[in-house]
Parts: C-alpha cells; sequence; structure tokens
C-alpha cells in the first residue's frame, strides 16, 4: 500500500495524539527513497507547528549501523543527554561536549596506534554510558 506524504503525517499525527500511545516510531523502507528527507524536512517541521503536539519531545535516530538494543540504548540516552545540555546550557554547549567527545576519541585512537606509552586502551575500558546516567 502507498501512501503520499500528506497521508502519512495525518497517520503520525493522529498516533501522537492518542493517549494509550507513547513509544516510538519507527519508519522503515528501502534505502533511497526518501525517509530521511520525509521526516527531517516534512515531518517533523509539521508535527512541531502543530499547537495539539506543543507536549511532544521529537527526537529523530538513525538506525544505520545500529547493531543491537545495547547500542540503540545508547543512542537514545545520548540524545536525551544531548537535548538536557542544549535546553540547560544552550547549543553552544551542545557543540562543545560533541568537540570534547571527538577529541577524546581521536587522542585514544592516536595512542593505541601510535603505542606511545606502552599501554593499549580500548572502548571497552571506557565506563558505558548507562553507567554515567546515574
Amino acid at each position: 500500500m502507498n501512501i503520499n506524504n500528506d497521508e502519512l503525517i495525518n497517520i503520525v499525527t493522529d498516533y501522537l495524539l492518542e493517549d494509550r500511545y507513547t513509544q516510538a516510531i519507527l519508519i522503515d523502507g528501502k534505502w533511497g527513497t526518501g525517509k530521511t528527507f520525509f521526516v527531517k524536512e516534512k515531518l517533523i517541521p509539521t508535527l512541531k507547528d502543530n499547537t495539539s503536539l506543543k507536549f511532544a519531545k521529537i527526537y529523530y535516530l538513525s538506525l544505520y549501523d545500529i547493531k543491537d538494543l545495547t547500542e540503540l540504548t545508547n543512542k537514545i540516552y545520548l540524545a536525551l543527554f544531548e537535548n538536557f545540555f542544549k535546553n540547560k546550557f544552550g547549543k553552544n554547549i551542545t557543540n562543545k561536549l560533541n568537540l570534547f567527545s571527538k577529541a577524546i576519541n581521536i587522542g585514544l585512537n592516536a595512542l593505541n596506534n601510535s603505542n606511545i606509552l606502552g599501554f593499549n586502551i580500548t572502548k571497552d575500558d571506557l565506563p558505558k554510558f548507562e553507567d554515567l546516567i546515574d
């Protein structure tokens, strides 16, 4: 069954307005069919403009390269964490946290590849994200 963008937006809006539903929505389809464009450029802006949905928190997460439920859970927590800091301290702090995270990752990779200090740190040596949430 093929439906157009407006019909899909109406279906998602009706779903979100239904009190008994409080779960995520998954839009599935073949690669290259425009799912990301639809969600980012059509669906999310329409939902954010809908005054009946002002209570809704909208997070876009790609499932690309997600291998298991733990990775998905970590990605969800990270999105919530970033949103919290953005709302609390502004977008600037989120950009700094992302830059800091990337710098640590680059530094660890450089240490591991050069073995300068005679030790090898892997991601398994670092605390898991869910351990940091508390």
